[in-house]
């Protein structure tokens, strides 16, 4: 088993190809792939792990949580807003500005009080914690009650023993 671990520890979390790159993340049982290419390669990369988890490890892939999500907003079709993707727990979605413009920050200079407007590196991705998602289990679970999620009346409860 050590010299398993070890021979998974070398192999790499990027693969670069012609003209694009593939990213590898996993969890315990939870993984994720990005892809920079074109959305063919990746219906056929699910295609492949779909094979290889149900032959070889004889698992099968949730169908409903398993997507494909372009994470570029200027590349979604009829102007659908874009999705973001959950894992574990917490929504990544790319940086986009209120306008659908390429996004900007301000900065102030040190030597004068001019302000100069920088983009945000289109890489940038944004983490999210899904508040509402959290409470809403809170409450199910009854450690909470909501009485006005908008106005924040959210009442912790007790919980006897």
């Amino acid at each position: 088993m050590k010299k398993l671990t070890r021979l998974r520890s070398q192999l790499p979390s990027s693969i670069g190809g012609p003209g694009y790159r593939l990213y590898y993340v996993r969890y315990a049982d939870d993984f994720l792939i990005g892809i920079h290419g074109p959305k063919t390669l990746a219906e056929n990369l699910k295609s492949e792990i779909n094979i290889f988890l149900s032959e070889t490890l004889k698992l099968t892939m949730s169908l409903e949580k398993t997507k494909i999500t372009p994470a570029t907003p200027s590349r979604l079709e009829n102007n659908v807003h874009q999705e973001a993707v959950m894992f574990l727990g917490t929504e990544i979605k790319r940086i986009q500005s209120r306008t659908k413009n390429q996004p900007t920050i301000t900065v102030k200079t040190k030597n004068i009080n001019t302000v100069v407007k920088r983009r945000i590196p289109a890489t940038k991705l944004s983490l999210l914690i899904p508040i509402k998602r959290l409470v809403d289990k809170l409450a199910a679970q009854q450690f909470c009650t909501i009485k006005d999620y908008t106005q924040g009346q959210i009442k912790p409860m007790g919980k006897a023993s």
